[in-house]
C-alpha cells in the first residue's frame, strides 16, 4: 500500500478545476483590472496635465497683456518709483 501523500496547491487545483475554466476567468479578471487602473491613472494625469497647460497659458496671455498695456518690456521695473530720490539727482 502506498503512503498517504498531501496533495500540492497545483494538484489540488487540478482536482478541482479539470476544465481549468475557474483559472481563465481568474486571469481575465487580473488583467481586466489592471487595464480598468491603468485607464485612471492615465485620464487623471491627462487632466491635470490639461489643468497645467490651461493655467499656463492664461498667465503668459495676461502677462503678455499687461505688457502691452504699459508698453514696457513684461519684467520692467521702473526704477524712478523704486527710487524716488533719485529723480533729483538726474541731470536735466
Amino acid at each position: 500500500m502506498l503512503p498517504l501523500q498531501a496533495l500540492t496547491k497545483a494538484e489540488a487545483f487540478a482536482q478541482n478545476d479539470p476544465s481549468g475554466i475557474m483559472m481563465a476567468i481568474t486571469a481575465m479578471a487580473v488583467v481586466f483590472a489592471a487595464l480598468a487602473l491603468l485607464w485612471l491613472l492615465f485620464t487623471l494625469v491627462g487632466k491635470a496635465m490639461s489643468a497645467a497647460t490651461r493655467l499656463a497659458d492664461e498667465a503668459e496671455a495676461r502677462h503678455k497683456t499687461l505688457a502691452a498695456k504699459n508698453k514696457q518690456p513684461p519684467n520692467f521695473v521702473d526704477s524712478l518709483q523704486v527710487f524716488p530720490g533719485l529723480q533729483s539727482q538726474l541731470p536735466s
